[in-house]
């Protein structure tokens, strides 16, 4: 309260106290003085007094209650006075949710902080979002703070006839008790006169659905005394000294709990799922939710998950949110009927897109505008609520996004209102759009390839160029529903272009089937434009994602066709490439010699063209061959001219990863110290650049190492952080490889019932994969663990099933290992001719493939079925033999050929 607002107050009271001494010395003045004032007349003096104050007092409050006449009426009449005004409608019934929303407003409402201004809360947000119900709930729980009266007006600003704000101060005039004749003609004179009714008063005004600012200004009132709660579709940030309150959509327990009384707790209880798929499907917005719960409450009858199995056809779920005089196709309707042409052609074009969410640099290609005009299209589309501010991505562009019934609703517009010319027109330039920054980025990511950039938006390329990997892994969902939008719309030759595009990251995608089925689309896209080329560049591509999910004959299959199509079009190229993709599927299955003769005729046509990073993406291949074929030599030749050539290219990830596949080469020839140092060189770089999963398959290969020299702990806890990001990136292959690999650690532990435990999940995962080979792998490590427990037959059960799997897709170095097994099977059985020939067997192979290390350990393993025997003769022959090719293998002290024989 103001100083001057404290005096008036007083003043009725100084009136009564003069009043009254002035009326008490009179009388007693007028006493003769000889006589003296007798107790009668004292007592008559007195209550005079009292009653001449009290007139007083009442007398001046009256006029001081009146209104100040600071604007004279039209024809000079007094002013009346204002009289209590209660024009609130009713309070929702059923309101439920929005508690926090509710008390925050109300807080807001009633606070006195200010002592001049007005308190101004606008509460906005997106067509049926509840700002009304909410609005109304809050006035009705704050009206006892407001005692002169709460006056309500619905400015209709989402409807193209919005109410003009001097008409609503007449209306507000007489309602305040102003005569017509004495209602001023001009809009400011109408709001001076109304922030006179006002001043003093204990008013609560609530402006519902307001267009903008302009509309509101002139219904403020000037008062402290009151306070104004609006409602609007628009953020009104331009109102100064207003409190804004975002009002956004339930969240998914509010969205229940709504359902829950309109249609009753019961209901929803027996049907949990599918209350829940309508809260979803609704988009928890309440509007659709009150409809969609009063169809269902007209209904008792009718199953919760027949309603949701109905809203899940997008193409008629506005049809169903809709009863009585509710819709929520018009009530969105109103928003976008108040937009200009411009940007109703906007919104409708940004409904053809099927990210999550999206930039203003695809509208811009959509509209066939400039980035800048885009921006200012986007930004108007959220003032008018249709589309919402999504934040800004990794990389530091904005990103926008629809409500999910907004979507529905936009779509609509364009099958409505967009010819299927002008619907291919932009989407046409939006793939192309797509085209051009998949091209550029492949470059960036893979610098020294045969690709050339191509002409885009400067702004882009930089932002690109900033972290081109992170901004590929930002956007990726983008590109890949982009191949989708145009399979969908029948435009084959973009389809197969921007599938191309993507750069050749098939080991970085966690959704191994979106992918697959997007290179399906651009395959068959190629086929139906008869391109040749493109149809053997996908098949090239789809044979590399077989590849990394462990399908090895699908790869195969892909891959040939590929290299046929290549051959047959004469694209040299095409072919190495091919080549050089079945030369790693053959490493990852194990026909060593047909990876080699693979990857040097890629290398060959690589060199000859002068394509660095593809000579460099050859070795890696080749080396790892040559390693599995003990070519230690070869091998560490090839990795290192490759790290070299990534080196040169500034390609720091890539020689990163590089030299972690060289690690290998030294870890298999014992030589841990140098191997370990390649993993923790690599690992390095790999953290910087934030690559999950490289970092992953470091990890992994650090474990395997600290297995393999018996630092068991520390290898099962980096095997824990592996499985931790390959489920972090839902990699499942990645998940089933860990476990195996942690099973032969806890195996090697001598915990043989955590190991078990771990290689049976890995082989179910890998039987579910289709991944053969690993299937072999994890059945040989799970046989290896529960013979210490003497289950024999289930033992041999295992290594059958592995034998038959690695006979059959012709893995020599698996079947030396699971014959190897056998031996180790055999001799627990004290079947020693059967473990002798197995092992024999076994060293036979590993000699043919030049692995001299692993025919040191099965010759060692022979050499203690000889000593079980009392063959002692046969025994130390056959050690000093295997210590000896550990010698020539690389082993260089008794400490690490102790290490290299050590059985597990």
């Amino acid at each position: 309260m103001t100083s001057t607002q404290r005096f008036r107050h007083v003043i009725p009271l100084l009136a009564a106290l003069v009043t009254a001494v002035a009326v008490f010395t009179g009388i007693v003045a007028g006493v003769n003085d000889d006589d003296g004032l007798k107790s009668g007349q004292l007592i008559f003096a007195m209550v005079a007094s009292v009653l001449s104050g009290g007139v007083a007092f009442w007398q001046v409050k009256d006029q001081m209650d009146k209104p100040p006449q600071q604007l004279p009426p039209a024809n000079g009449k007094h002013l009346p006075q204002v009289g209590r005004l209660y024009q609130l409608p009713p309070d929702i019934e059923d309101f439920t949710g929005r508690a926090q929303d509710a008390a925050e407003l109300a807080t807001l409402l009633i606070s006195r902080e200010a002592e001049t201004a007005v308190v101004v809360t606008a509460l906005s947000g997106k067509g049926g979002v509840g700002k009304t119900s909410l609005a109304l709930h809050v006035a009705h729980r704050v009206r006892s703070h407001f005692p002169d009266g709460q006056m309500y007006v619905n400015l209709r600003g989402a409807e193209a006839q919005f109410l003009d704000p001097a008409e609503v101060l007449g209306r507000f005039l007489r309602e305040l008790g102003v005569d017509a004749e004495s209602v001023p003609e001009q809009l400011e004179d109408r709001a001076r006169m109304y922030r006179a009714q006002l001043a003093d008063r204990r008013i609560l005004l609530l402006l519902d659905n307001a267009l903008n600012e302009q509309q509101v200004r002139p219904l403020l009132p000037g008062s402290a005394t009151c306070a104004v709660l609006i409602t609007s579709r628009a953020r009104l940030g331009a109102l100064s000294g207003a409190h804004t309150h975002a009002l956004d959509v339930m969240t998914a327990e509010q969205g229940l709990d709504m359902l829950r009384n309109i249609v009753g707790k019961a209901r929803v209880a027996a049907e949990p799922h599918g209350a829940r798929e309508i809260v979803e499907l609704c988009g928890r917005l309440p509007l659709a939710l009150r409809i969609a719960g009063a169809r269902l409450a007209s209904r008792p009858t009718d199953r919760l998950v027949g309603f949701a199995v109905r809203l899940r056809d997008e193409q008629h779920r506005l049809d169903l949110l809709k009863v009585g005089d509710l819709e929520v196709r018009a009530n969105f309707a109103l928003s976008y009927q108040v937009c200009d042409e411009e940007l109703k052609r906007a919104f409708r074009l940004l409904g053809m897109l099927k990210t999550a969410d999206f930039s203003a640099w695809a509208l811009a290609a959509l509209a066939d505008v400039s980035l800048h005009e885009a921006e200012e299209m986007l930004e108007r589309l959220v003032d008018a609520e249709l589309i919402e501010i999504a934040g800004d991505d990794r990389t530091g562009i904005r990103r926008y996004r629809f409500h999910d019934l907004l979507r529905v609703f936009a779509r609509e517009r364009l099958a409505e209102e967009e010819t299927e010319a002008t619907h291919n027109a932009a989407l046409t330039r939006l793939l192309e759009f797509y085209i051009a920054l998949a091209t550029n980025v492949s470059v960036l990511l893979e610098p020294g390839g045969h690709s050339e950039p191509v002409p885009a938006d400067p702004e882009l390329l930089q932002a690109i160029r900033r972290d081109p990997r992170e901004w590929f892994l930002t956007h990726e969902t983008t590109f890949l529903l982009g191949v989708d939008l145009a399979g969908e719309a029948g435009l084959w030759q973009p389809a197969w272009r921007l599938t191309r595009a993507l750069p050749a990251t098939s080991h970085w995608p966690s959704d191994w089937p979106t992918w697959m089925r997007i290179h399906r689309i651009g395959l068959d896209a190629a086929r139906r434009d008869g391109n040749r080329q493109g149809e053997a560049e996908i098949r090239c591509k789809i044979g590399a994602i077989h590849r990394a999910q462990g399908d090895y004959v699908s790869a195969e299959k892909q891959l040939r066709m590929s290299a046929d199509i290549a051959e047959e079009i004469g694209d040299e190229l095409g072919v190495a490439v091919a080549l050089s993709v079945l030369g790693d599927t053959y490493r990852y299955t194990g026909r060593l010699d047909e990876g080699v003769r693979c990857f040097q005729r890629g290398l060959e046509e690589f060199r000859r063209r002068d394509i660095p990073r593809y000579v460099a993406w050859a070795l890696n291949g080749l080396g790892d061959l040559q390693r599995g074929q003990s070519k230690w030599q070869e091998s560490i030749d090839c990795f290192t001219e490759c790290v070299q050539i990534f080196d040169d290219l500034g390609d720091r990830l890539e020689a990163a990863r590089s030299r972690v596949r060289f690690g290998i080469v030294y870890r298999d020839q014992c030589l841990y110290g140098e191997a370990e140092r390649l993993y923790l060189n690599g690992l390095g770089v790999i953290r910087e650049s934030g690559d999950r999963r490289w970092e992953a398959r470091t990890l992994r290969q650090l474990g395997v190492l600290w297995r393999n020299v018996g630092r068991n702990s520390q290898a099962i806890s980096a095997l824990d952080e592996v499985q931790g990001i390959f489920e972090e990136l839902v990699d499942r292959r990645g998940v089933a490889v860990v476990l195996r690999n942690k099973g032969d650690a806890y195996r090697r532990a001598s915990d043989y019932e955590t190991a078990l435990g771990c290689l049976e999940d890995a082989l179910a995962r890998f039987r579910d994969l289709g991944d053969h080979r690993w299937e072999a792998r994890s059945r040989m490590s799970i046989a290896d663990t529960i013979r210490h427990d003497g289950r024999w037959e289930e033992a041999g059960a295992h290594l059958k099933v592995a034998s038959d799997i690695l006979r059959e897709i012709d893995d020599r170095p698996g079947q030396a290992r699971v014959l190897r097994s056998f031996g180790l099977f055999h001799r627990g059985q004290e079947q020693w001719q059967k473990a002798i020939d197995a092992f024999q067997e076994s060293r036979t192979i590993y000699e043919s493939l030049g692995d001299r290390a692993w025919a040191a350990r099965t010759m060692a393993e022979e050499a203690t079925v000889h000593q079980a025997q009392g063959d002692d003769e046969a025994w130390r022959d056959l050690r000093e033999r295997a210590e000896m090719l550990c010698r020539e293998c690389g082993a260089s002290t008794h400490n690490d050929v102790a290490l290299w024989l050590t059985e597990w």
